[in-house]
């Protein structure tokens, strides 16, 4: 009851609504995942999409050989839409750049600028469709969606309590999909709950401690099927 009245106060405080936040406990019962520690190879088959945060990963090695398609704070729209990807010299869509390879693992770093100004209901339709065309094209992919971490900057963020209530509804997009939700927020904040100035550069990208820890979160948080 606890944790469904504190859900609650984050609704009223951003605008959430009930029915987009509280899903049916008894039909949507959450996936243990038996994490494992990436080996050498793991990623060699994976695409990263989202943040240009991300390319930050590759200063571990095992991240070379892995796909990155990535821009600052890029959208669900221009994801889905827009050819920004240059493969054998045309344009295309990242959708139509995965149909290319056969990727087996999908990160997802989306929704951070979004969760500003997008309704929660939009948001998750947004996210539900990306999720979709990507399992219709890798259906046998195993998905991570990765939580927005919040930032402390100059400019203007949107509430820690909102960013709170959109990663639960994260949570729970994940759950129903059978999909690993990995809490950035956590790993890289601690009980900070946000990232302080003095962890990134230009207001957006993290510093080398901070991508470090990214790695070994990642890392440490692999399915092998």
């Amino acid at each position: 009851m606890k944790v469904l009245m504190k859900l609650l106060c984050l609704c009223l405080l951003t605008g959430c609504t009930t029915n987009t936040i509280f899903v049916n406990q008894q039909n949507n019962q959450k996936k243990q995942w038996d994490y494992a520690i990436a080996d050498s190879q793991y990623f060699n088959d994976a695409v990263f999409i989202g943040s240009s945060r991300m390319l930050g990963l590759r200063q571990d090695q095992r991240f070379q050989s892995a796909m990155f398609y990535t821009m600052q704070e890029l959208s669900f729209d221009f994801l889905l839409t827009k050819k920004c990807i240059d493969s054998y010299g045309y344009s295309v869509t990242i959708l139509d750049a995965l149909k290319q390879q056969n990727f087996k693992k999908v990160y997802l770093d989306l929704g951070s600028d979004e969760v500003n100004w997008m309704s929660p209901s939009l948001f998750i339709d947004k996210y539900s469709q990306v999720i979709d065309e990507i399992q219709r094209i890798h259906p046998d992919a195993q998905i991570y969606i990765q939580s927005i971490v919040p930032l402390k900057t100059k400019q203007k963020e949107p509430p820690i309590e909102r960013i709170e209530c959109y990663n639960v509804l994260l949570k729970q997009l994940c759950q129903k999909n059978q999909i690993v939700y990995l809490d950035l927020v956590s790993a890289l904040t601690g009980s900070h709950k946000y990232l302080d100035e003095n962890m990134i550069y230009d207001e957006y990208h993290y510093r080398t401690q901070m991508n470090q820890k990214w790695i070994d979160y990642i890392t440490q948080h692999v399915i092998t099927k």
